[in-house]
């Protein structure tokens, strides 16, 4: 159980210990062999098929999914350890079987296993799910690692990963790829809608048409076996070949759906939204995760020796000791009224006028981005913290949710101080 989600995390500690450890996984196939395959189709066509057969294959290699099914079949191969040599005559066999409807020749039985186990029709089971090259494409797409050439990087969101307990990851992966998510043929992201159709299907007795399936998520089995690997779902595969596919959620996976589902606005997604931002236009300081003593005790000083904090100082610093604690949710709820009372602190400092008299949160943060006083990001930051939500109780996050708010908030006061300061030494010189 929670397979995929603990070997993608063991993965990324690794390679967080030995940064140039694995070389990142092939996204292309090479030129090379794509035209060998493209030479071996063309090749056998002259043989002698029919017209109509003739051009349904050439079609296939023009404007079908030949590049995506050739990239996955390669993908597989490259995982497994296959040398060039094998690859090359599994690819062939692919093309026999998929663009030319004919039965594959294979060389020996060790060839027949590995095309029946790793055929892009059948997705990847639970063998390629494993493989730590497939992981590390996961990570690389989700942006939870990067490669920068040299070695792996984690990323902010990926140190906000592997944080997180394993129940609260699988979520924050599901949040992630929904965030993510760019369409049917995106192997990568799942949609909340798939998520959606699972409960559905489950209620309804559990069996669903392959071909309806296939038609509402070109993908859905990448999907599906993610899933089934973290016990949230099990898949009846051998009624798969009678078109026909058996579904069933698992309690956790029901549970995990729904409140996924269900859910009008996700505070989590609003962070992991915020988290990417950051990483499209990095600053020299980052994002930080507050992953050791000392950053919590950078923020601490920054608090101690403020000048905009005022009367909130001592909500922060407790809520400060509370992170430490991993009570999020005690912490989210000193930190973010609090912010606001930093900016209204600033409005009086600096005798900021042209507010309403009664001047609301968007007021301060259009006015303070008007006059320099702080950069977008940190106003989109605030924005997302959703301040009115937690006063009137209409925001009640799980504590995953609310660890995530908190890593934006501790962020947010750090950057309202280097925002200040900036406004400050550029208001000195004029």
């Amino acid at each position: 159980m929670f397979e995929h989600t603990e070997n993608l995390r063991d993965l990324m500690l690794q390679l967080k210990v030995s940064p140039n450890g694995l070389p990142p996984f092939p996204r292309d196939v090479p030129v090379d062999v794509m035209m060998n395959v493209r030479r071996y189709v063309l090749e056998r066509l002259d043989q002698g098929v029919s017209i109509d057969d003739a051009e349904k294959a050439l079609r296939e290699l023009s404007y079908g999914r030949f590049e995506f099914e050739l990239r996955t079949m390669f993908q597989n191969l490259v995982g497994l350890g296959a040398d060039k040599d094998r690859i090359n005559r599994l690819l062939f066999c692919w093309a026999d079987k998929s663009l030319l409807n004919t039965t594959p020749s294979f060389q020996n039985d060790v060839d027949r296993a590995i095309f029946r186990l790793f055929n892009p029709e059948h997705g990847r089971l639970g063998l390629r799910i494993m493989n730590s090259y497939y992981l590390s494409d996961y990570a690389r797409h989700n942006n939870l690692l990067a490669w920068d050439g040299e070695e792996w990087k984690v990323t902010a969101l990926g140190n906000v990963f592997l944080r997180v307990p394993v129940l609260q990851a699988i979520r924050f992966l599901l949040s992630l790829e929904n965030y993510l998510s760019a369409g049917v043929f995106d192997e990568w992201h799942m949609p909340l809608s798939f998520l959606q159709t699972l409960l559905d299907v489950d209620s309804a007795g559990g069996q669903v048409e392959e071909n309806k399936l296939r038609t509402q998520f070109r993908v859905w089995d990448d999907y599906a076996e993610r899933l089934a690997d973290d016990g949230l779902v099990s898949l009846n595969w051998e009624r798969r070949y009678n078109k026909s596919i058996g579904v069933k959620c698992s309690k956790l996976g029901r549970q995990i759906f729904e409140s996924l589902t269900t859910s009008e606005s996700s505070p989590l997604a609003s962070a992991i939204g915020v988290l990417i931002e950051q990483e499209l236009a990095y600053t020299s300081g980052g994002f930080t995760t507050f992953n050791t003593p000392q950053e919590l005790k950078e923020l601490r000083q920054i608090i101690e020796e403020s000048s905009i904090v005022g009367e909130q100082k001592p909500k922060i610093l407790a809520g400060l000791e509370s992170f430490k604690t991993a009570n999020y949710i005690s912490t989210h709820l000193s930190l973010i009224p609090a912010i606001e009372g930093i900016l209204r602190n600033i409005v009086s400092l600096e005798h900021i006028e042209g507010l309403p008299q009664k001047a609301m949160l968007q007021n301060l943060l259009e006015k303070f981005r008007a006059d320099g006083v702080i950069s977008a990001n940190t106003a989109g930051w605030i924005a997302s913290l959703d301040r009115n939500g937690v006063l009137h109780g209409n925001l009640n996050p799980s504590n995953e949710m609310a660890f995530a708010l908190c890593l934006l908030a501790m962020n947010v006061i750090s950057y309202l101080h280097s925002d200040y300061d900036s406004y400050r030494t550029q208001k000195s010189s004029r």
